[in-house]
């Protein structure tokens, strides 16, 4: 589910690692000596795409202290402040305050989380702005979880949902292809399968830097493994998509959380 055009969205909703919310070390004193988010623990592991990490917190978790306020910029409160629904606003910020923190991991606190400056790409995608590190990032978020996805290789694209908000009268076909929607007759869980094929295609989207503006019919994708079978002229010559789609969980929660990553060989 992308952050700005997710499938509760799309579809017309209503609404990885488990562990308990160890609050009490979720702002940890990092060795740069600042109050910083400790995100180790919420760091997804697991063999993904070659170059890309990933975190997914639940915005209780990431809002739960004033303090993880402080790295936001003026804009971005300001943006927050916009959204009419709070939990609108919630998602906006915890998502926020965590591609901040993982941008500084990933510079190894070469730059605090709050001296990030944003700029927006083509389709109004979020890049990291001229100055800093060539880091490339994507985020996303479902009811009450933030994720995001960093890669050193290449454009990135990261989706999540919360497969407890999907039922039956969600199923989107005609956002599938027709070999996708035979694998789905033959699924023995056809929600899964939904889920899992549209968080893929989502990550692919946004990959592509394309987002929401992409006809998903335009790409088609493989399972087992994972792999993206088709996608016409949207890929050039030397181009290729490395995906990765798993379940994580929160306490009794299951979240089907997919990456893309564009890759030039």
């Amino acid at each position: 589910m992308s952050a700005d055009g997710p499938l509760a969205m799309r579809a017309g909703l209503n609404n990885a690692r488990l562990g308990p919310n160890k609050s009490c070390g979720l702002f940890a004193r990092s060795t740069h000596g600042l109050a910083d988010l400790d995100l180790d623990y919420f760091e997804i592991k697991g063999r993904l795409p070659q170059g890309t990490r990933a975190w997914r917190m639940s915005v209780e978790e990431i809002i739960g202290r004033p303090s993880s306020f402080r790295c936001l910029s003026t804009d971005e409160l300001l943006r927050a402040n916009s959204y009419r629904q709070p939990g609108d606003r919630e998602r906006f910020l915890a998502a926020r305050i965590l591609l901040r923190h993982a941008l500084s991991i990933v510079a190894a606190g070469r730059i605090l989380p709050r001296q990030w400056r944003f700029c927006e790409g083509p389709n109004g995608k979020p890049m990291v702005q001229s100055g800093f590190p060539r880091i490339e990032f994507n985020l996303s978020h479902t009811d009450d979880c933030a994720a995001v996805g960093i890669s050193s290789m290449g454009p990135i694209g990261i989706d999540i949902e919360n497969l407890r908000s999907v039922n039956e009268a969600n199923v989107i076909y005609e956002a599938l292809t027709d070999r996708e929607q035979l694998f789905l007759e033959r699924c023995a869980d056809r929600l899964w399968g939904f889920v899992t094929l549209w968080t893929l295609k989502e990550a692919c989207a946004k990959a592509l830097g394309l987002g929401a503006t992409l006809d998903f019919r335009e790409i088609e994708i493989g399972l087992n493994p994972p792999r993206l079978l088709n996608a016409g002229t949207l890929l050039g010559p030397r181009e290729r998509i490395a995906l990765r789609t798993m379940t994580t969980c929160h306490y009794s929660i299951a979240y089907r959380l997919s990456l893309a990553t564009l890759i030039c060989d």
